[in-house]
């Protein structure tokens, strides 16, 4: 059986850098002659080890398209329950990349953790999958201004209403589904990152940049559709009303 080459991330929003990770995962594959994957999970690991977690930049069939999109073959999905989180680094290696994903090689960033409360990182992999024969390659972060392109930025630039930036970090305009309530309104699925409400330029469902009155609590947007792609372009900022 041909082996999986995984990039390894919950990769919410699908930045620069989780692209780089991606690609690495792709160009590793090639040169060994296996297939690219990537793993990734349910909800996200803070969910159980903290208790909470933070707002979601995409949504999981989103997310999948758009890791798809840099190029794996495969996304393999796991719940993260209590069982999968008391695993220790060398399970997590032996049971999840050996026995379960069949891996060959491995792709992550330099502050990937794994295991018991995360108690593994990428030293650790490195000998763990040296021992197993298992090619790996770590990841430099994608710098911006001098900082690492991250999640936590890119959910700080949309609460600020800064689609701009988060653009530049994400590589392409920040998205929400957007669903119509009984009343008419478009929500976004709770537990997702929200731009203020304000005045933005946007792009419904990929049509030409046209002006809104973006509303958390519920958005009249034309259309009438069940549901609608939002993408933000610009904020205008000296928009006081609706």
């Amino acid at each position: 059986m041909k082996k999986n080459v995984v990039a390894l991330g919950f990769f919410d929003g699908v930045h620069l850098g989780h692209a780089a990770i991606l690609r690495a995962a792709v160009s590793l594959a090639r040169q060994l002659g296996m297939t690219p994957a990537a793993l990734t999970y349910e909800r996200p690991p803070r969910a159980l080890t903290r208790g909470s977690a933070p707002l979601l930049l995409t949504e999981p069939d989103r997310r999948a398209a758009l890791m798809r999109a840099c190029g794996v073959e495969h996304v393999f999905v796991l719940p993260f329950t209590p069982e999968f989180a008391a695993l220790s680094p060398e399970q997590f290696v032996e049971e999840i990349l050996v026995r379960e994903f069949n891996c060959g090689g491995v792709v992550c960033g330099e502050d990937f953790r794994f295991g018991k409360s995360a108690s593994g990182d990428t030293a650790a992999l490195r000998l763990l999958c040296g021992a197993r024969g298992i090619a790996l390659s770590v990841c430099p972060p994608v710098l911006r201004d001098g900082r690492a392109v991250s999640s936590t930025a890119v959910r700080a630039a949309v609460a600020e209403g800064d689609v701009r930036e988060a653009a530049a970090l994400l590589g392409r305009p920040y998205a929400l589904r957007l669903w119509r309530g009984a009343d008419g309104l478009y929500r976004a699925p709770e537990g997702m990152a929200l731009p203020p409400n304000g005045a933005y330029i946007v792009s419904l469902g990929g049509t030409a940049a046209q002006p809104i009155w973006f509303d958390a609590t519920g958005s009249i947007l034309s259309g009438g559709e069940e549901s609608l792609d939002l993408a933000f372009l610009d904020r205008e900022m000296h928009t006081t009303g609706r």
